[in-house]
């Protein structure tokens, strides 16, 4: 069984330069990294809980023997990818070839390792950037819950953002191609203004201030455009929701196992199911195209003309 599976991933290798380049050139990309395993302390029987992922963590801690590691994925409406690595850098997401060449609307957390990739003074070729409004509502909460006296500013731009994506909600209904000049500005304005009074209640100096709210505050501050591209282009998505779902089949494989034994093993696990989600995604069944895997003709995504 063990050289079946050998043949399958073996056999994927084509089908997944294929998609990789496919994802590069899509006009959206969702892309969204899960730290999956915990680290094994240096010569010491006591093991750390798994790190980064919500509160559907097993309780039993890894074992001895697991590895510590990063599972990325990247998807669009139709394909979805996973990627494998040991650490969370640069150089794991640059080893993918996946974002160095991918140019359009880039949808994403806003971990700094993504931030070069829409610099094109250091080679980014992503020309818009959307930040996951699921990510600042969380952020924005949490800050919010911490102090709700002293940080009331967090949830007013919480309901700020939530009245952004109804507004745009009516308009999509309603037939319109974009928000009108005046209501855009609105809500621009209505936004800075409540990051500003975050960032003044948040001063270095301020009686109750919050260094992590004031950081929160400044952030978004910076990056209204990033935040707001939603509301100027109805085609972009608020969220990398789907790319967090997709995730969740690594996060559900790592619960249950308990840990990861070895790289090649999550490696060929990422190649596997990178596979099935796409095929799924296109409306093929997942046993057809393994079955067709297994018997030397899988399943493949249509070459561009």
């Amino acid at each position: 069984m063990v050289a079946d599976k050998d043949e399958l991933i073996a056999s994927q290798d084509t089908l997944i330069r294929l998609q990789r380049d496919q994802l590069a050139g899509q006009d959206e990309l969702l892309v969204e990294q899960a730290r999956l395993i915990a680290l094994v302390e240096e010569q010491n029987a006591a093991l750390r809980r798994q790190v980064g992922l919500d509160s559907t963590n097993s309780s039993t801690p890894p074992s001895a023997d697991s590895i510590g590691a990063n599972v990325y994925t990247a998807r669009t409406d139709n394909l979805i990818w996973y990627g494998a690595h040991q650490t969370r850098s640069h150089a794991a997401v640059d080893g993918f070839d996946i974002l160095p060449r991918f140019a359009g609307v880039l949808i994403r957390d806003d971990w700094h390792g993504y931030h070069k990739y829409s610099d094109p003074t250091r080679g980014g070729k992503v020309t818009q950037v959307q930040l996951c409004c699921a990510h600042l509502l969380r952020d924005l909460k949490a800050v919010w819950e911490s102090d709700p006296e002293h940080q009331a500013w967090a949830e007013q731009i919480r309901q700020t953002l939530k009245k952004a994506r109804r507004t745009v909600d009516t308009a999509i209904t309603q037939g319109a191609a974009g928000l009108s000049t005046t209501t855009s500005q609105s809500l621009r304005d209505l936004y800075l203004n409540t990051a500003q009074q975050g960032i003044d209640a948040n001063t270095p100096g301020t009686a109750g201030r919050s260094h992590d709210a004031y950081k929160l505050a400044k952030r978004m501050r910076e990056r209204v455009d990033q935040v707001l591209n939603f509301t100027l282009d109805f085609h972009v998505e608020w969220t990398n929701n789907p790319a967090e779902q997709a995730i969740r089949m690594a996060k559900l494989q790592a619960k249950i196992s308990g840990s990861w034994r070895s790289m090649r093993g999550l490696t060929a696990f990422c190649r596997v199911r990178s596979y099935i989600a796409t095929a799924k995604a296109h409306g093929v069944e997942v046993f057809t195209a393994l079955r067709n895997a297994f018997l030397g003709d899988p399943w493949s995504i249509a070459t561009p003309a």
